[in-house]
């Protein structure tokens, strides 16, 4: 049967360089940035849990004060656009995995936790767009709440749907939840082995 494949695009699709994102903060904010920027990861996990969907001014207010940086709307505005532009590194197998998933009948979204424009820029610019037959990102609503699950799904029963990401929360525990299949894709091997996982893309193939 066809299936409906959902990919997470950072750390899975592509692999992204924040260099210039985090040199703009550390230029205009000093050292204190620089801290800040190295552990942002899990700060944008709880406003994606307590907020529900990207917005420049929602997301200043919330780095204003989950961080102390007096960063303003017109800073996250900048940061969207810097992030359109970061260097990426193309999963070697991606194309390979998302043709081969397309010759067999099946649908591909992406869903992601971003502002959408400067996602899709990059997967345009990656050579990966044309592939995806549905883009969603966190401007309308973040993973891990389940709506942003169904949405993604299309339509598609859960049963035929797998999630494929790396973080266990949002792509593996999260979906899960609402009935779908996930895929773990946990490069370095560090996760239980009781988890449905991959190490590299292309293992997608041996389980479709």
């Amino acid at each position: 049967m066809k299936r409906r494949y959902i990919f997470d695009e950072d750390y899975t699709l592509l692999i992204p360089d924040w260099t210039k994102t985090d040199q703009y903060f550390i230029d205009k904010f000093g050292e204190k940035a620089k801290t800040v920027m190295d552990n942002i990861g899990p700060v944008l996990r709880k406003y994606e849990r307590k907020l529900r969907r990207y917005d420049y001014k929602d997301l200043a207010t919330y780095l204003r004060n989950a961080t102390g940086l007096p960063v303003t709307p017109e800073d996250m505005r900048i940061w969207d656009e810097l992030v359109a532009v970061v260097d990426d590194t193309v999963d070697p197998h991606a194309k390979e995995v998302l043709e081969y998933l397309k010759s067999k009948g099946d649908s591909i979204s992406v869903l992601t936790n971003w502002f959408g424009e400067s996602q899709k820029e990059r997967l345009m610019r990656a050579g990966l767009y044309d592939y995806i037959d549905a883009f969603y990102s966190g401007d309308i609503i973040t993973k891990p709440h389940k709506e942003a699950y169904w949405m993604a799904a299309g339509g598609v029963d859960p049963l035929l749907c797998y999630v494929v990401g790396d973080d266990t929360e949002t792509d593996y525990i999260a979906p899960k939840a609402v009935g779908m299949n996930a895929i773990l894709v946990d490069r370095k091997d560090v996760h239980h082995k009781t988890l449905v996982k991959v190490r590299s893309l292309d293992e997608i193939k041996n389980r479709r």
